[in-house]
């Protein structure tokens, strides 16, 4: 009956263990996607400098822009997202810098 005990506790210690230390971590991981993600505001398309428009435009021939936005990253670089949609109606983002380059850090963006 001891043993029995015993092995309940150490069951029900080794549980709570685990649990304990998965939930310390998950705060970390949100904090540092919150730190990273760049947060788009809503811009005229005429605001979006002509390089940029002219870049997007040489790489999607056929498509027609239904929105732009842009984001400031950390470095006080512009980032501007170009919405259209696909055949079904869904958005799609593309993402440049204000040179006219696509922006590479996709990991950092918000939708």
């Amino acid at each position: 009956m001891k043993n029995l005990v015993m092995i309940a506790l150490v069951i029900c210690f080794g549980t709570a263990t685990t649990f304990a230390q998965a939930d310390m971590q998950q705060p970390q991981a949100q904090t540092i996607g919150v730190e990273k993600e760049l947060i788009f505001k809503d811009v005229a398309k005429e605001q979006v400098p002509a390089v940029v428009i002219d870049a997007f435009s040489k790489d999607n021939k056929d498509s027609v822009i239904f929105k732009t936005a842009v984001a400031t990253t950390a470095d006080d670089e512009k980032v501007y997202r170009i919405s259209v949609k696909d055949t079904q109606g869904e958005a799609v983002h593309y993402f440049y810098n204000e040179d006219g380059t696509k922006f590479e850090n996709e990991d950092n963006l918000e939708d």
